[in-house]
């Protein structure tokens, strides 16, 4: 990954998992700003066609989960934020072969899972309400660079 996007990607980890795990809240601004500079590049990149296709991809996956978030009578489930945080990181980050976006789900997954078991361990209790914005930078961290990418044919 070119250092620009790294920045960029920094940057924005930091302002979004900072206001998420505050105010439980994932601005729309912070996502525009980050979903407009992340269009520019890939148009300048001429790459833009296979971002759309893997951002359709798993919009097919994850609408299932936001739905039962929205219907469901609790306040339970995978936030909107969460939904338009992972739509615009799908879009700049992760390839449109199911494969990739198959083991971007398990980096997800296990980065979820650590945080659950982090909370766990320091508050003795499990939370009805979690920041997942940290969550899913570092599950993108995970598929970007852990060693599971290097399955993927290149």
């Amino acid at each position: 990954m070119p250092l620009a996007r790294f920045v960029l990607l920094l940057v924005f980890a930091i302002k979004i998992s900072i206001d998420d795990i505050r105010f439980h809240k994932i601005y729309n601004k912070d996502l525009f700003l980050f979903l407009l500079i992340l269009l520019c590049d890939s148009i300048l990149c001429g790459d833009l066609i296979p971002q759309m296709l893997s951002v359709l991809n798993l919009f097919a996956i994850i609408i299932p989960f936001a739905l039962f978030g929205i219907l469901s009578t609790k306040k339970i489930g995978i936030g909107a934020g969460d939904v338009k945080l992972l739509m615009v990181l799908t879009f700049g980050f992760v390839g449109a072969q199911f494969q990739q976006i198959e083991i971007y789900f398990l980096s997800l997954w296990c980065a979820l899972t650590l945080q659950m078991c982090l909370h766990y361990l320091f508050k003795r209790k499990f939370s009805s309400s979690v920041a997942m914005a940290p969550s899913i930078f570092f599950g993108l961290g995970l598929y970007l660079y852990a060693p599971m990418r290097l399955l993927l044919p290149q």
